[in-house]
C-alpha cells in the first residue's frame, strides 16, 4: 500500500514546503508514500477541482502551521476544515506542523498532536534540518501503521464452523457456546496486547526521564553550582516528548480494547485514560517552565512526571498479570470443552 500525503500550506512558506518533501524523499524512493501538494497541478488543469480530489483520496493531511497558513481563507477555511472532517469520520489522519512561531493552540486543530513533537516551531531550531528529521520519523512511525496489512482468518477454521452450522439444533448451539468463548478470548488476547503496549511505552517514557532526572538532581546539590545548560535541557526533552507523543498517539487513536474510551484533547481540556492524561499534564507544567526558563519550576515538573510514570507503571503491570491469568482460564475452558469421546461424530 501507497500512502497519499497532502501538503496543505501558505505559498508564502513554499521554501519550507521545498525542505519537507526533500525530507521525506527517502519514503517516497522506498514506495512507501506518494505526496501531493498544489505546485503539482498541470498546465490547463482546474485547480480546485485537483485539489480537492487530492484532499479527499489522501490517507495523511499535513497542515503546514505559520502566521500566513492561519491568515489564507483557503487554507484555514476550506482546505483544513475538509481535512479536519475527514479526521472525524477517520478517513485520513491529520497532522498539524509548526513551521513558524504563531498562536495556534485556540486553532480548530489545536486538539491534534502537532510536530515537531516539542512543538517548537521549525524555523526557531538552531539546525532546522534536525527538525525535519524529527518530523520525519513520526510521519514514518504512522505511515508504517497504516500500512500493516489486515489480519486475515483461517480458511480451514473457517470452512469447519460452515460445516458444523449445518449440522443439528445441539451442534449448533454448541458451536455458538465455543464462539462466544472464543469471541471473549480474543478479545482478552487484544487487552493484553494494549497493556503490553502501554507498560512497555511508559517504559520508554521513564527511561527518556533518566538523564534529565540525573541532571536536576545534580544540580540541586548545595556543594556543587551548575549552571543551567538550556540546549541540554532542550534536547534531552525532545526525545521525552517523542516518547509521551507515542503514547498519545496510542490513546487516541490506537487503543480499542483497554479502556472504556479513548484520550479526547480539546482546546482547554482532556479527557480519557488517567496514563495519559496524567503524564500530558506534567508534560504542559514542565513545557511552561521551560518557555520561562524556570529551573526550579523544571525540576518540580520532572519530580512530578517521574512519580506518575513509575504509578501507572506499576498499575498497568497488575493489570497485565490479571489479564493474562484470565486468558489463561478462558483457555482452559475452551480446552475442556473440547475434549469429546473418541467415538463422538461431528
Amino acid at each position: 500500500m501507497q500512502v497519499e500525503i497532502f501538503c496543505c500550506y501558505a505559498h508564502e512558506d513554499q521554501a519550507l514546503l521545498k525542505k519537507l518533501i526533500t525530507h521525506l524523499a527517502s519514503l517516497e524512493r522506498q514506495g512507501y508514500i506518494r505526496i501531493w501538494a498544489d505546485k503539482d497541478i498541470g498546465a490547463g488543469a482546474e485547480w480546485e477541482q485537483e485539489i480537492n480530489k487530492h484532499l479527499n483520496i489522501a490517507h495523511i493531511i499535513l497542515l503546514l502551521v505559520s502566521p500566513d497558513f492561519i491568515a489564507s481563507d483557503y487554507c484555514y477555511s476550506k482546505e483544513m476544515v475538509r481535512a479536519l472532517e475527514r479526521h472525524e469520520q477517520s478517513e485520513a489522519r491529520v497532522i498539524p506542523i509548526i513551521l513558524r512561531p504563531v498562536h495556534w493552540q485556540g486553532a480548530l486543530f489545536g486538539k491534534l498532536q502537532a510536530l515537531p513533537t516539542n512543538r517548537k516551531p521549525v524555523t526557531s531550531w538552531r539546525k532546522s534540518d534536525e527538525a525535519f528529521v524529527a518530523i520525519v520519523d513520526e510521519i514514518r512511525r504512522i505511515v508504517d501503521d497504516l500500512r500493516k496489512p489486515l489480519p486475515q482468518g483461517d480458511p480451514i477454521v473457517r470452512e469447519a464452523v460452515q460445516k458444523l452450522v449445518k449440522g443439528s439444533g445441539e451442534q449448533i448451539d454448541a458451536v455458538k457456546r465455543i464462539i462466544n468463548v472464543l469471541d471473549e478470548l480474543g478479545q482478552e488476547q487484544k487487552k493484553v496486547s494494549e497493556l503490553k503496549s502501554v507498560h512497555n511505552m511508559l517504559h520508554e517514557v521513564e527511561v527518556a526521564l533518566a538523564p534529565l532526572t540525573r541532571w536536576f538532581s545534580f544540580s540541586k546539590r548545595k556543594e556543587v553550582q551548575v549552571m543551567p545548560d538550556i540546549d541540554y535541557i532542550e534536547n534531552e526533552w525532545r526525545e521525552v516528548w517523542r516518547k509521551i507523543g507515542a503514547l498519545r498517539y496510542f490513546a487516541e487513536q490506537k487503543m480499542t480494547y483497554l479502556e472504556e474510551r479513548r484520550l479526547k484533547v480539546g482546546n482547554d481540556s482532556m479527557s480519557g485514560p488517567l496514563w495519559i492524561v496524567e503524564l500530558l499534564n506534567a508534560q504542559n507544567d514542565f513545557d511552561a517552565s521551560l518557555e520561562e526558563r524556570n529551573i526550579q519550576g523544571m525540576g518540580d515538573a520532572l519530580d512530578d512526571l517521574l512519580h506518575k510514570c513509575r504509578t501507572h507503571l506499576q498499575w498497568i503491570n497488575g493489570r497485565l498479570l490479571m489479564a493474562v491469568d484470565q486468558v489463561d482460564q478462558l483457555s482452559d475452558k475452551i480446552l475442556r470443552s473440547l475434549h469429546f469421546d473418541s467415538t463422538t461424530n461431528i
